[in-house]
């Protein structure tokens, strides 16, 4: 297997310094006298310290998308491998850079301590630093701490068809604190996660065509149940629709009488999305 660039590149550099160093010795360089010294031991023990915190460093930093990969197929539904691509593709670059990151602040505070800088200051002052950002920034806490709920709970991914905050389009991007949809006349609606109350996504795993059949007072409505049964029939083995369709025709009767037609209610089960076809 390829390795990634920056580990090859890391390689490269350690085994040029072991070179160079193996090199000043051989022609007298002194460096084992060095490491004789307190001092010399010191700056070793130091230069080997920061060599494995580089190392462990760069191979997490790699491993993290494919770590966070792994762990999201695990939690995802393998029956609707469509979706589970589709929420792949919005969850694993956002929380491949949350990770990085912490990867990367992790290692600073490493390399500082081994470099003999106190870091108990530091860490004392990000902590009140991010209480102050806290207090002044609490709709976009909240909008990130949502946005992070709703997307490890898959409430909604990109491809869906949602209503949430009034608006009802098709999701376009979930970024860090907004969702964009685009609606039926193509205007795009940026929504922050803090006005997420509810959403209403109807295009999650399978959808439902609801639909009415007005008849006359006079009709037999067993004859005009027999009839949609039929024409069911018709439609699952139609080319165009019979693949969309997931299971016959559900019929849930006269749903009310009109003012000139009885109301027969049914719903017909489809592939998510496939219900306005």
């Amino acid at each position: 297997t390829k390795l990634p660039a920056s580990v090859s590149r890391l390689v490269t550099l350690l085994i040029g310094v072991l070179a160079v160093a193996l090199i000043a010795e051989s022609w007298g360089g002194g460096l084992s006298e060095l490491l004789q010294t307190q001092i010399g031991a010191r700056l070793a023990e130091t230069a080997i310290a920061l060599g494995l915190i580089l190392v462990i460093t760069v191979v997490l930093w790699n491993a993290s998308e494919m770590l966070v990969t792994r762990l999201l197929r695990l939690g995802s539904r393998k029956h609707d491998m469509d979706r589970t691509t589709r929420r792949l593709d919005t969850l694993v670059p956002l929380l491949t850079s949350v990770l990085q990151s912490t990867i990367s602040v992790m290692a600073a505070l490493l390399i500082l301590s081994e470099l003999g800088v106190n870091i108990g200051p530091l860490l004392a002052g990000a902590g009140i630093l991010g209480l102050a950002v806290g207090f002044g920034a609490q709709t976009l806490v909240k909008d990130l701490i949502t946005g992070v709920m709703i997307l490890l709970e898959d409430s909604a991914t990109v491809g869906d068809v949602i209503e949430v905050s009034g608006h009802t389009g098709a999701v376009e991007e979930m970024r860090i604190r907004i969702i964009q949809l685009r609606d039926l006349s193509g205007t795009v609606h940026l929504i922050p996660y803090s006005e997420v109350t509810s959403i209403k996504n109807f295009t999650k795993e399978f959808s439902f065509y609801v639909f009415d059949v007005g008849v006359a007072y006079r009709e037999d409505t067993d004859e005009v149940c027999r009839v949609m049964t039929e024409i069911s029939e018709e439609l699952s083995n139609d080319e165009t629709h019979g693949a969309n369709i997931l299971e016959p025709l559900q019929i849930l009767g006269v749903d009310r009488f009109a003012d000139s037609a009885v109301i027969v209610r049914a719903r017909l089960k489809t592939l998510p999305g496939q219900q306005w076809g």
